[in-house]
């Protein structure tokens, strides 16, 4: 039981809202199951470039009118789109403005009722112990791990999927990360981490917000380190996020592994550890739960292969010497491929039959290539008079810790096209006269003579999420495409 007084919970509740009124009507139902006697709402304005927009913007705060239990509602919406890092931050200062301490939602993330008791009795519990920052309402896969009888543990990684915390904590919080370029000059960040993959994604993070990357939690994760604070994180998740689909920002993929972690309750009396641990002794128990020494060094291995290729075969567009490496061997019979010059759609499951490897399954727009090589083909069953003119609709998974993507193009093992995605081309030594995967010239020569047209990608390097701690989706991300089409040969 969530143990709720009948004139309902007393912590403040503070809710982030945008233009997603479908989620604000499930928050408030799980909302009214314990009744908050505040809610604090801090919303943000449409964006002047989209239509929809305004009218989605006054529904999701329309959402809120279905409060229908004793409440003091209180609001601040932006006059105009501040995006993400920016309303995040004027809403936690006008929050902590008034209140001392809150439990927290965005739209998306949807509490079970015992998430308010646990995070009423942590916030008492914790809140003159300046070794804890957070309380957050999800686990991580290690967290699964061997466990005693603590209905809780600490780690040095707060989660921001339903949270709670104090004015105290985000009185640490620097908009800039004012103070990152004197830390990074020094090991901080290796000392207080230890281990090198670690350090390198969480510099490239830091850089990207220093630099003005619209993201407020990691300049909350720096605040918590740089104070050496812990996050207490429960023993199973107690908040799902239900913003996955086809609109959503960060996956398209409403089957991943992590869409499908419901929300549960927690036992009841919390069974609390005798006291919170220090600052390594968190770090290197989460570290040994999620990942052994030998993983560790396996990685970096990988990692130090990968930067060796990246030297020693050069960026896109250089030379065909890394196709050869992963040059398909196990191409279909041609009779099997549509013809040259059908068009493909990829949410069309119809579209498998040219597909030779390295494809997701469809997805409500399209498919992801997976992993470094990613094949097509058709077959070829009439001779071509002209160059075939190509045009692709894929756009590649960036993430601001792995920013930047290199792709390149070969058919029948001629380099016909390679795109830069995040960096500059020139940076990338890709020829001037090479075209873009978005639309390319395929020379009527290197197809006569031959059975079939064999487009490969090559993408260095797919991005994947679960490394990132985006999701628990462990698949190696490329592109995501739509369409292939060919200009005056469709069929």
């Amino acid at each position: 039981m969530s143990a709720i007084p009948p004139d309902g919970f007393a912590t403040p509740v503070a809710l982030c809202l945008y233009n997603r009124p479908q989620f604000v009507r499930q928050l408030i139902a799980a909302l009214r199951q314990v009744r908050p006697r505040l809610v604090l709402v801090f919303a943000d304005a449409a964006k002047p470039d989209r239509p929809d927009d305004d009218r989605r913007c006054l529904e999701a705060r329309a959402a809120v009118d279905e409060i229908d239990w004793p409440c003091d509602v209180r609001w601040n919406i932006a006059a105009a789109n501040l995006g993400a890092r920016r309303r995040w931050e004027s809403g936690l200062d006008w929050v902590f403005g008034q209140v001392e301490e809150a439990v927290l939602f965005e739209d998306d993330c949807i509490p079970d009722p015992t998430f308010f008791r646990y995070c009423r009795e942590l916030l008492a519990r914790y809140r003159d112990d300046p070794a804890v920052l957070v309380v957050s309402g999800m686990t991580e896969p290690a967290d699964r791990g061997p466990w005693t009888s603590e209905s809780y543990r600490f780690s040095i990684y707060p989660h921001f999927y339903g949270w709670a915390t104090w004015r105290r904590t985000w009185s640490l919080y620097e908009s800039h990360l004012e103070s990152w370029p004197s830390l990074r000059a020094t090991d901080w960040l290796e000392r207080l981490v230890g281990d090198r993959r670690t350090v390198r994604l969480w510099t490239q993070r830091f850089d990207l917000v220093h630099r003005g990357l619209d993201a407020w939690d990691y300049g909350l994760v720096f605040a918590c380190w740089k104070a050496r604070g812990l996050a207490a994180r429960p023993r199973l998740d107690m908040v799902q996020n239900v913003g996955f689909g086809p609109d959503a920002t960060n996956t398209l993929d409403p089957d991943a592994v992590f869409a499908h972690r419901p929300a549960g309750p927690m036992p009841f009396p919390l069974v609390h550890p005798a006291r919170a641990p220090d600052w390594r002794t968190a770090r290197d128990t989460v570290r040994s739960a999620s990942r052994p020494a030998a993983r560790d060094a396996l990685a970096e291995r990988w990692h130090d292969l990968q930067r060796t290729m990246a030297a020693r075969f050069g960026p896109a567009g250089r030379s065909g010497r890394l196709r050869r490496i992963f040059r398909s061997r196990n191409l279909p019979s041609a009779s099997t491929l549509p013809p040259v010059g059908t068009s493909l759609t990829f949410r069309n499951p119809a579209a498998a039959g040219a597909l030779v490897a390295g494809w997701s399954f469809p997805e409500a727009k399209g498919r992801w290539s997976v992993g470094m090589k990613t094949v097509i083909a058709w077959r070829i069953d009439r001779a071509l008079t002209d160059d075939v003119i190509c045009e692709v609709r894929a756009a590649p998974a960036l993430h601001p810790s792995q920013p930047g993507m290199y792709v390149d193009v070969f058919v029948n093992d001629r380099l016909c096209a390679a795109s830069v995605y995040g960096f500059d081309a020139r940076e990338a030594r890709i020829p001037a006269s090479l075209d873009t995967i978005d639309r390319f010239r395929i020379p009527r020569e290197i197809l006569t003579d031959q059975t079939a047209m064999v487009m490969t990608f090559f993408v260095r390097w797919p991005f994947i999420p679960a490394a990132h701690d985006e999701s628990d989706d462990i698949r190696p991300l490329g592109l995501f495409f739509e369409s292939v089409a060919f200009e005056g040969l469709d069929r």
